[in-house]
């Protein structure tokens, strides 16, 4: 089945948004929601602080406090893209290596997003796994919108995904 689209425009947040999610997959997909981890603990959410150098935004920290990403990925809670968990090789060895090739210019944008290929203000939480990710942006141009949900990665156009995570989690639900 579907996950019905009841939000309202102003309801929306990240923990409102999972907690649909969470309940349509008890019903539809028990195996998908067994797959997703416990809320990440503060500790970790400190630690991943202290590895961007940055104050994490409310929504990645709310997303996290929802669930600490997927233990496999078997099956994706979000099309195409595996939500990494904040340990264990996932977001923070992900910040690590894109880290790396900060700032590098080249790739073009869609004029929503700054024109390069990385940004340490690109904050990643789900990968395809072919140095390809989602992040949110906590560095926009004129056009684009703070924490605004972008794609980025050597095969795939930088480019903006959603306005927001949580409008981004609602459209993939």
């Amino acid at each position: 089945g579907q996950m019905p689209k009841t939000f309202e425009s102003g309801q929306l947040s990240v923990s409102s948004v999972f907690w649909a999610i969470d309940s349509w997959l008890q019903d539809c997909d028990p195996d998908l929601l067994a797959d997703l981890l416990p809320p990440a603990s503060i500790r970790e959410l400190q630690d991943m602080t202290d590895c961007l150098g940055q104050k994490l935004p409310y929504s990645f920290s709310e997303l996290y406090l929802c669930h600490n990403g997927q233990a496999s990925d078997r099956k994706r809670l979000l099309p195409g893209w595996y939500f990494m968990p904040l340990e264990g090789g996932g977001l923070r060895g992900a910040v690590e290596q894109y880290c790396s090739f900060k700032d590098v210019d080249g790739d073009t944008s869609d004029g929503f997003v700054k024109h390069m290929k990385c940004n340490t203000l690109w904050v990643p939480f789900a990968t395809d796994f072919d140095h390809n990710f989602l992040a949110l942006d906590l560095d926009p141009p004129q056009l684009g919108e703070l924490e605004q949900v972008i794609c980025f990665g050597p095969h795939e156009k930088t480019r903006k995904i959603a306005g927001s995570l949580a409008e981004y989690l609602l459209n993939v639900a």
